[in-house]
């Protein structure tokens, strides 16, 4: 039984880290391209010294400037890869025009495709900040790395000290459940407005209009998980039995011998090379 809850602990910290990595994805791609455009479609500091210094034609003399830094930046970065064989200037000229672009047709095509701009990127990069940053938090539940007050183990002696983990460990139990529940209430009665006023409530934001509920879902979620694993610390054996069972069963090896140090060709078991 201690197996199979340990294995499904494991698939669901697996699950838990691939759902991180997956939006730390999307809120990176979201937020690089919200800056992206907020550059593109706003007047930039080249363009406003190329004004200053050239009047109105400045605009050109700025976009001519702009290719050319790109052109000179992915030539360079094609040129200086770590290759078998270096790229021909040719090709690597190719290149670069060809990125150069597609790149500016890429964001152009964006900025008249959005004309109000990315006004949902900021507020999906703060709730994917905070899916993250719970779900990160279950994780280090997970492999014991969150913080802890380790003055108790240089105060209790003898058997106390062995199973002070399990005291803390419940006082975590608690303190979880309770504010997972109250996590669960504050859920319970967004979801309970959202409903009433027929999706026209509790939503994130303009332009990112994602009920409040599932943004909020992941802390009652977490907070279960996380009181699930320390409850398992509970009642599990204590961290220094786990840690000496683990040294035990590396040191027994897969047959139990005691011993896994393989002796070379040659040489006694006493370390002198034989005559």
């Amino acid at each position: 039984m201690t197996k199979l809850l340990r294995r499904i602990d494991d698939a669901w910290y697996r699950a838990e880290r691939a759902l991180c990595v997956a939006l730390l994805f999307v809120m990176a791609i979201s937020v690089f391209l919200d800056a992206v455009y907020r550059q593109a479609a706003d007047e930039g500091r080249l363009e406003a010294i190329c004004k200053r210094v050239f009047g109105e034609s400045g605009v050109a003399i700025s976009t001519v400037i702009a290719f050319a830094l790109a052109l000179w930046v992915v030539y360079g970065a094609v040129r200086t890869s770590k290759r078998a064989t270096p790229v021909p200037v040719g090709k690597a000229a190719v290149i670069a025009v060809v990125g150069v672009a597609v790149g500016y047709g890429v964001v152009r095509g964006m900025v008249l495709m959005f004309p109000n701009g990315l006004i949902w990127a900021q507020s999906l990069g703060l709730a994917g900040m905070l899916w993250v940053g719970f779900l990160g938090a279950s994780m280090a539940t997970k492999e014991n790395s969150h913080l802890t007050l380790e003055v108790m183990d240089f105060i209790w002696r003898g058997k106390a000290k062995a199973n002070i983990g399990r005291v803390g460990a419940l006082c975590a139990t608690v303190f979880c459940l309770v504010i997972g529940w109250l996590c669960w209430q504050q859920v319970k009665l967004s979801y309970d407005e959202w409903v009433e006023s027929e999706g026209m409530a509790q939503l994130m934001s303009v332009g990112f209009e994602a009920p409040l509920f599932i943004v909020y879902a992941v802390l009652p979620f977490s907070f279960t998980v996380m009181a699930l694993r320390f409850f398992g610390r509970v009642v599990g054996a204590p961290e220094k039995e786990r840690e000496l069972d683990l040294s035990a069963a590396h040191k027994d090896g897969p047959a139990g011998s005691g011993d896994t140090t393989v002796t070379p060709p040659g040489q006694p078991e006493n370390g002198e090379p034989k005559s």
